[in-house]
């Protein structure tokens, strides 16, 4: 039989174009036209159509109607498939590589601990931290650092040594710094890696001192006048604590400025608690400085007699007397400027003991006579730069405006 059921016989099928499904569109059962059942009619056999272009069949609901009531039987689908997000994530990391900077790209290395040349081992045996990094980075941003790993004949210490790298089959150098702060070094080998930007400097505040030590070491200046700024605006029981640890890591910009905060604040630094824990050689340095402002001259010695109390209390001294306090002071005590004081304040000195007979006499004959004699002192003669004696408040000008009229006060020194 033929295809169509018929007795004619069959022919060869004849090539057709590829079939192409129409839209159908349901007749309204309001008209009295009962809807066909949709069949789903395929394209002819001997035309290759991939299946995945082929739209499924309409989905038909009990009523005979479709979900949408307009359906394309057949239609050949042309659209292309959607990109792999896999693609979409490969690109975006494409294009956030190359957008990062350089400092960036070897952070990353580092962190991935490729290329690696030289070990430090940093802070004391219970606080040993080891930290890795480029040779060729840390020496394009400090001169120390550039001697330090490759000026290796004038300058290796005695504890550089060399070990087999593990990442790049290279010489590891290896430098041990017992006296460097973890904390202060990380924040010295981070900026190294930086941009060198304000924003790149990252100092923790418990270690300040140890970080100004660390980037004076290793001569990091932007970090060193970063420690500076960090300190702020210093008081004087501050300026007085941090005068030792000045001078202990070298910097003479907190140095500076911890001086100028006490001879500003003179009298709350001879107060301060830290007063009494300075070193001998700082304590000379500060009392001998005619740049002091104190109100009178009688707070200096009793600053100066604090500080003999405490050094006593630390040496186990069971009684403090007069003389063990200044065999303890010693040029300390010859500092202070007992020929600028009045009778009154050096009525003060004379009943503490520490001056011998043979010294007050002079002393007492230098201050109470109107003409100076020339006397032969073991003390300074001159006045500091300014004392509360020293200071008039002149009230000179008025001004004129709406508001009541308030006076101005301008010093006179």
């Amino acid at each position: 039989m033929g295809f169509d059921g018929s007795l004619r016989p069959r022919s060869t099928p004849v090539q057709r174009p590829p079939f192409v499904g129409v839209p159908y569109q349901q007749p309204s059962q309001s008209a009295g036209i009962v809807p066909h059942p949709l069949m789903h009619v395929h394209p002819p056999v001997n035309v290759p159509i991939p299946a995945s272009t082929i739209a499924p069949p309409p989905q038909v609901g009990p009523e005979g109607n479709t979900n949408n009531g307009v359906h394309t039987v057949g239609t050949v689908i042309n659209d292309s498939p959607p990109d792999e997000p896999a693609h979409h994530m490969e690109v975006e990391e494409e294009k956030e590589g190359h957008g990062r900077t350089l400092s960036r790209r070897i952070s990353a290395l580092r962190e991935s601990g490729i290329g690696l040349d030289v070990e430090f081992h940093v802070g004391p045996s219970h606080n040993l931290k080891i930290v890795r990094a480029h040779r060729a980075v840390l020496a394009s941003g400090s001169k120390a650092f550039e001697k330090l790993l490759y000026d290796v004949e004038q300058n290796a210490p005695p504890n550089k040594k060399c070990k087999q790298s593990n990442s790049a089959q290279c010489d590891l150098m290896v430098l041990e710094y017992q006296d460097v702060n973890p904390i202060a070094f990380d924040t010295i080998i981070n900026f190294l890696y930086s941009d060198f930007g304000p924003k790149s400097i990252n100092i923790d505040e418990a270690v300040v001192l140890d970080t100004l030590y660390a980037a004076r070491k290793f001569d990091v200046e932007q970090v060193e006048s970063a420690c500076i700024m960090l300190l702020g605006d210093l008081t004087p029981s501050v300026a007085v604590a941090l005068l030792g640890q000045a001078k202990k890591h070298c910097s003479e910009q907190l140095m500076q400025k911890c001086l100028e905060v006490i001879d500003a604040q003179t009298d709350d630094a001879l107060a301060a608690d830290s007063w009494t824990r300075l070193s001998k050689e700082m304590l000379k340095t500060v009392v001998e400085r005619s740049e002091l402002a104190p109100s009178e001259e009688i707070m200096v010695f009793r600053a100066v007699c604090a500080w003999a109390d405490a050094e006593c209390a630390r040496a186990g001294c069971k009684s403090a007397t007069s003389q063990k306090k200044r065999d303890l002071l010693g040029d300390v005590f010859n500092a202070v400027r007992f020929p600028t004081m009045s009778v009154s304040e050096f009525a003060e000195v004379a009943n503490s003991g520490m001056l011998t007979d043979e010294e007050i006499g002079l002393l007492f004959r230098y201050i109470s006579s109107t003409i100076r004699p020339a006397l032969n002192l073991p003390f300074p003669t001159s006045e500091r730069r300014y004392t509360g004696r020293s200071k008039h408040v002149v009230k000179r000008f008025m001004t004129i405006s709406n508001n009541p009229c308030r006076k101005l006060r301008s010093s006179i020194w």
